[in-house]
Formats: C-alpha cells, structure tokens, sequence
C-alpha cells in the first residue's frame, strides 16, 4: 500500500507517522516541500517521491526548488518519473536520471493509454512511447 501526500501540509508528520505504523510506504507528491519539511517527513519515515517534475508549479526558481530538492535527498528516496515525454520532456527526464541515484528510481505510465497494453510502441498524442505496463 502506498499513500501519495504534501509534506508540507502534514506539519508535525503525524499522518506520515501514522501510515507509517500501518504498514504503508509514505511518498510525496505534487507538492512543494522546503528541504527541512522534506527531511522532517524522510526523518518520519516517507521514502518515495511520486511523479519528480509533473506537478510542481510551473514556474519555480532555478536553484532552490522542489526538483533540486529532491534530487539532492535521492540516495534516501525511491523516485517515480512519467516516462512518456509528455508529463516530463525527454531531455529532462535524462537529466533527472543522471542527477538521481539510478538503482532508486522507477518508470510509471499514469495510467494513461498505455495502461494494460502489452510491451509495444504506443502513439500517444502524436509521439512514439513505449509502453511496459
């Protein structure tokens, strides 16, 4: 089981917490955690970040923003990337993967057209994807 949250909405981490005690894996996302909110919920056992790059604001600073947080926190987290050039364009997802601890990162569809399909190319708005749902 696995509970998707805002960590900086779960301000003492108690629901983390709580999760956690049940046996759920605790990740972040669409959010945008400071890195003391992000550390306070790692502390509090969260270990994945879901979606890194889709559903963060669309403008962000170039430095202290909720990607480069993330990315500098990737040795502790498990992170899921919308691998479809859609969600995240290629060129970023290739820096992402560079920039992250590879062994801890994992692709998802989004349950976009591509879920159930066998392995195969799919057309997906026009673009080639390929699909491993």
């Amino acid at each position: 089981r696995i509970v998707t949250l805002a960590p900086e909405l779960d301000a003492r981490q108690q629901v983390t917490k709580l999760l956690v005690e049940q046996g759920v894996r605790v990740s972040a996302g669409h959010c945008n955690p400071s890195l003391a909110q992000l550390d306070a919920a790692i502390d509090a056992g969260l270990t994945m970040f879901t979606h890194l790059g889709n559903g963060c604001p669309t403008k962000l600073p170039r430095h202290d923003n909720v990607i480069q947080r993330v990315l500098s926190r990737a040795d502790q987290l498990l992170i899921s990337f919308i691998a479809d050039g859609i969600h995240v364009p290629w060129y970023a997802l290739g820096n992402y993967l560079q920039a992250a601890t590879l062994q801890n990162c994992f692709i998802v569809s989004d349950a976009i057209s591509a879920a159930g399909l066998d392995r195969e190319y799919i057309d997906f708005l026009g673009r080639k994807s390929w699909s491993t749902t």
